[in-house]
C-alpha cells in the first residue's frame, strides 16, 4: 500500500520541522489571569529529552503489546516511540498500519527501486530522498548510524515521523484552502487524511492522479486496482488500532463518560480539574469521545481541555472552535457552553461555562486549562478577567 507514498521529495521533511520545534519549543505557562493568552505569558524552555519523549505521554499505556507478533516483540520500544512522534499518531495506529501494509511479513528487500520495501512499504526513492539533499524519509531506529529500509527498527521510527510530517502538511494545506471540500476553519478528519497521504503521497491534494475525486471530508477517492481506496485504507488501520492493538478495558487518563449531553460534558471536565492536570501545549492525555469507545489523545491546553470535555475529536484549536460553534447571547449561556477568544496561536483562550454565581450574572463558575494554574474550576468575571479578549459566548453546534 505504501508504494504510493512517493511524496518524499516535497518541501516538508518527515519529522524535521516537528523535531526542530520540539527541540526549541517554549512551553506556555500563562498568568492565572490570561490562561492561554500571550499578553502576560512567560515562557519556560523545556529540555530536548522532555519534549521528544513527552512528559505524561500515555502512548505506551495504550498499546496491547501481546498483539504484536512474537518475531517483532523486540521492536515494541520502537513502536511506542514512533507512537509518540506527535499527537496525531499512537503506538496502536503504528501497529495497525504495519499489519495493513505487510501483515508483519514483508517480502525480502532487494535492489528493485520500483517496488515498495520493508515494514513501512517505503519506495526506495522516498526513503533515500533526492541526491545531495537531506529530505529522505529513512530513519535510524536502532542507533547503528544507518538508515536501512529493510531494518524493522528503522522502518518503524520512519513510519511515525512520516505520518506526523503528513499531518503537518495537511494542516498547512487547509490553512491555504487547498484541501478540497474543507474550509480553512473546519475541523480536520484526522488521522484519516494523514493515512490517505501515507497511501497516496502527501501531494495527492495538490497534484492528484487522473480521475481523482474528493469526499466531503477532503479524503481523496482514487480508483486504483492495486490499492484500497484511501478511506477504506484508513478505516482498516483505525479499526485494527482500536480493536486489536489497544488495551481492552483501559480508559486512559480520562474515563469513558458516555454522552454528549451537558451533564456528561461537565463530568468529563471535572476529571481534569480534580486531577489538577498541568497546562502544556506539548503533552497529551488519553480519553474518549462522547460515545465512550473512540479513543483520543487530548492536548492539555485550553482548547484541548474543552474538546475533551465536549467528547469530540481531538485536535481543534481556539481558531477552529469558531467553525465548530455558534454565537449565543449572554442570557442563553448554560452548562457546557464556552466563552471564547478565537485568536490564533497563544493569543486565544477558551473557558467552559458551568453556571452563574448569582442572579446578577456578573460572574460565573467556569472550567479551564490556564497557564499558571493548570486545570481549574473557579469563579470568573464575565466575560473574562480584565486585560484579555475579546471574548464572546458560543455553543457547540448540535448541543441541545
Amino acid at each position: 500500500m505504501g508504494a504510493m507514498n512517493s511524496g518524499g521529495a516535497s518541501g516538508i521533511r518527515a519529522g524535521t520541522r516537528a523535531k526542530l520545534l520540539r527541540l526549541t519549543a517554549l512551553v506556555v505557562v500563562g498568568s492565572s489571569l490570561v490562561g492561554c493568552s500571550e499578553a502576560a505569558n512567560r515562557f519556560i524552555q523545556m529540555s530536548a529529552q522532555q519534549l521528544i519523549f513527552g512528559p505524561g505521554s500515555a502512548t505506551s499505556d495504550m498499546l496491547d503489546a501481546s498483539a504484536i507478533p512474537e518475531k517483532y516483540q523486540k521492536y515494541i520500544p520502537q513502536i511506542e516511540k514512533a507512537g509518540e512522534a506527535c499527537a496525531d499518531v499512537s503506538a496502536p495506529l503504528i501497529a495497525g498500519l504495519i499489519e495493513t501494509e505487510t501483515s508483519w511479513d514483508p517480502p525480502e528487500v532487494n535492489s528493485d527501486r520500483d517496488r515498495a520495501q520493508g515494514l513501512g512499504q517505503f519506495m526506495p526513492d522516498t526513503w533515500d530522498g533526492d541526491k545531495g539533499k537531506d529530505n529522505g524519509r529513512g530513519r535510524d531506529g536502532n542507533g547503528d548510524n544507518k538508515k536501512d529500509i529493510g531494518e524493522p527498527a528503522d522502518a518503524i521510527i520512519a513510519i511515525g515521523d512520516y505520518l506526523c510530517s503528513i499531518a503537518e502538511h495537511v494542516r498547512k494545506l487547509q490553512e491555504e484552502g487547498k484541501i478540497p471540500n474543507v474550509k480553512p476553519d473546519a475541523q480536520l478528519k484526522m488521522p484519516d487524511l494523514m493515512l490517505a497521504g501515507y497511501l497516496r503521497g502527501e501531494n495527492v491534494w495538490t497534484n492528484p492522479p487522473p480521475k481523482t475525486t474528493f469526499l466531503s471530508n477532503g479524503m481523496p477517492d482514487v480508483d486504483d486496482p492495486k490499492n484500497k481506496k484511501p478511506q477504506e485504507y484508513a478505516d482498516s488501520i483505525i479499526k485494527l488500532a482500536k480493536d486489536k492493538y489497544s488495551k481492552k478495558g483501559v480508559g486512559g487518563n480520562v474515563p469513558a463518560v458516555v454522552g454528549s449531553d451537558r451533564q456528561a460534558i461537565i463530568a468529563r471536565a471535572k476529571v481534569w480539574t480534580d486531577a489538577h492536570v498541568p497546562y502544556s501545549q506539548t503533552t497529551y492525555k488519553d480519553g474518549f469521545m462522547a460515545d465512550g469507545k473512540t479513543k483520543q489523545r487530548y492536548r492539555t491546553d485550553c482548547s484541548g481541555f474543552v474538546t475533551m470535555a465536549w467528547g469530540v475529536e481531538a485536535g481543534a484549536n481556539t481558531t477552529m472552535m469558531t467553525g465548530m460553534t455558534e454565537s449565543i447571547k449572554k442570557d442563553a449561556l448554560t452548562a457546557g457552553d464556552i466563552i471564547l477568544d478565537d485568536d490564533g496561536g497563544n493569543s486565544g483562550h477558551v473557558v467552559l461555562f458551568e453556571k452563574w454565581v448569582d442572579d446578577k450574572r456578573n460572574e460565573y463558575w467556569g472550567y479551564e486549562e490556564a497557564g499558571s494554574t493548570g486545570a481549574i474550576y473557579r469563579k470568573i468575571p464575565y466575560l473574562y478577567f480584565n486585560g484579555s479578549g475579546p471574548y464572546e459566548p458560543r455553543r457547540l453546534k448540535g448541543l441541545k
